[in-house]
């Protein structure tokens, strides 16, 4: 069901969002909301999630070549060790090591089924916002995934 809601901007270019809003996508006060804008103009707004690694998962990515990244939120990535890694994984449940590592085919998957009206209602917000966070997904696969997703809705 779409809905409109609207809100008045103060001259320091602040909004309240409105109460029902807010409630549906649970926030609260100190909580950040993500903007997504689409070359028509159309603005997406969400629920920031949080990252992983504020509760401490670290994220890491293999290439088709068989390297590894460590990737960050900032959207960079650092090459990582392939042995060191898998070390890492081994003694994970010893050392607390939390992670969650990412094949490109995985990502390569997600923009297929993110391009495919069919597939697209399979996939979660929360799991293309991780994905976009770290970036595994480009902006413009965010937006073609909202745009996908909100055409199954009408």
């Amino acid at each position: 069901m779409h809905r409109l809601f609207s809100a008045t901007m103060t001259s320091k270019g602040q909004i309240t969002i409105p109460k029902l809003l807010r409630e549906r996508l649970e926030l609260s006060e100190g909580e950040t909301v993500n903007f997504y804008i689409d070359d028509e103009g159309k603005v997406i707004m969400s629920r920031a999630v949080n990252s992983l690694t504020q509760i401490g998962v670290r994220v890491f990515y293999c290439d088709n070549t068989g390297k590894y990244f460590e990737c960050f939120t900032d959207k960079s990535r650092k090459e990582v060790d392939k042995v060191w890694l898998n070390q890492q994984i081994s003694d994970s449940r010893k050392n607390d090591f939390k992670y969650m590592l990412v094949h490109e085919n995985q990502i390569n998957y997600w923009r297929k089924a993110i391009g495919d009206p069919l597939q697209v209602r399979l996939i979660s917000d929360d799991s293309v916002k991780i994905f976009h966070t770290y970036g595994l997904l480009t902006d413009q696969d965010l937006v073609m995934y909202h745009r996908n997703r909100d055409n199954i809705v009408k």
